[in-house]
């Protein structure tokens, strides 16, 4: 028969596997759901990217190519010190040139733990940007869609592939929709908002899609953003440039707007309507010059309002079309997939131009 004390040994043991065996199921279950995750359809091409879609080309290699040793860490409830190891690994690799592994590393690094955002980050960057490779950017749109899943309530990730698809694959409606979810995250720290740079980056994405009115409407809420951290943090200058960029772009992405839509109305023999938008430039440059008196650009801004708005009340409209726009270039197949074109192209001075190729896998953008 057990003695009283072997009897208090036991119950002790026996709460201390219990224990145990509640902590590793803790740590199971994250992992489970995401090697569930993994066996999910990838997306077709052409498909726009939605969050809660469970695909990606990372996700489906997780199951197939993740070594024994790479899901032994998540068993042992050691992933994160595991996974910090290899991405020390990893970004050793990078600084001594050695770049042929560091993806390899990378996807087991996040099979371990799924919730390392600066390896999707660094990991995508190196996909998209510095492997030097066009062919290897979707893999990086692919990678972001993948920490995205795996890291939904961040901005990190959301941001990152708002850029990429901007600066990159030049979808702008793609990276309006990440990063107009970016600026609902908070961050990884706990704060309940992104940093004031998601909400800016979201304005340019709406300029670049032709979005002007949007990104107007933006751009003020950036202005509201800006003031009000530079109210929380009043001796920090960088809050104070921060106030300055957001009400700079903001101003002009009025003034542009009044502009263009006073010539259009020129053109169309409306002088009054074209007077008000010129009128409109002077209470513009008038307000600014309130915040910032004696700025050179926005005094010139404000004389030439002036002016438009003298030659309009005199009965001068300019009904002069624009100058003829012409396009004139040759293509030539340089290999498979691979084209080449070239040309001239004759604009309106301040125009832009922006000539897209599109096939099955990529946009490249030629200027």
């Amino acid at each position: 028969m057990m003695s009283p004390e072997g009897r208090r040994k036991a119950i002790l043991l026996a709460v201390a596997l219990l224990a145990g065996c509640w902590l590793l199921a803790r740590d199971l279950e994250p992992k489970h759901a995401h090697y569930v995750q993994a066996q999910m359809p990838r997306r077709e091409p052409g498909q726009r990217f939605d969050p809660l879609l469970q695909h990606s080309r990372v996700g489906n290699v997780l199951l197939d190519e993740t070594p024994f040793h790479a899901i032994v860490p998540a068993v042992l409830g050691v992933r994160e010190l595991v996974a910090s190891l290899l991405w020390i690994q990893a970004d050793s690799l990078f600084h001594r040139g050695e770049y042929g592994p560091i993806m390899d590393l990378i996807y087991r690094i996040v099979a371990i733990d799924p919730h390392q955002i600066d390896v999707y980050a660094t990991g995508a960057w190196h996909l998209a940007y510095n492997f030097m490779d066009k062919r290897m950017i979707l893999d990086g749109i692919r990678f972001l869609e993948d920490g995205i899943r795996n890291n939904p309530d961040v901005y990190d990730l959301y941001f990152e592939l708002g850029y990429t698809h901007q600066d990159k694959t030049k979808d702008f409606l793609a990276a309006i929709d990440a990063l107009s979810q970016a600026v609902t995250k908070g961050t990884s720290t706990g704060d309940p908002q992104p940093p004031a740079f998601v909400f800016m980056q979201l304005a340019h994405a709406l300029e670049r899609a032709g979005h002007v009115d949007e990104a107007a409407e933006q751009w003020r809420r950036n202005v509201e953003v800006a003031v009000e951290l530079e109210k929380q943090h009043p001796d920090d200058f960088k809050y104070d440039q921060l106030v300055y960029a957001a009400r700079h772009n903001y101003y002009l992405t009025l003034r542009r707007r009044n502009e263009r839509r006073a010539a259009e109305l020129e053109l169309e023999g409306n002088g009054a309507e074209a007077l008000k938008r010129w009128e409109d430039n002077i209470r513009l440059a008038q307000e600014m010059l309130g915040h910032y008196p004696g700025h050179d650009q926005l005094e010139q801004d404000l004389k030439r309002a002036q002016t438009e708005v003298a030659r309009l009340r005199a009965g001068k409209i300019n009904r002069t079309p624009p100058p003829e726009t012409r396009l004139e270039f040759t293509v030539r197949r340089k290999a498979p997939r691979e084209i080449e074109v070239a040309g001239t192209i004759n604009v309106p001075l301040y125009s832009r131009v922006r000539v897209i190729l599109r096939d099955k896998d990529y946009e490249r953008l030629v200027q």
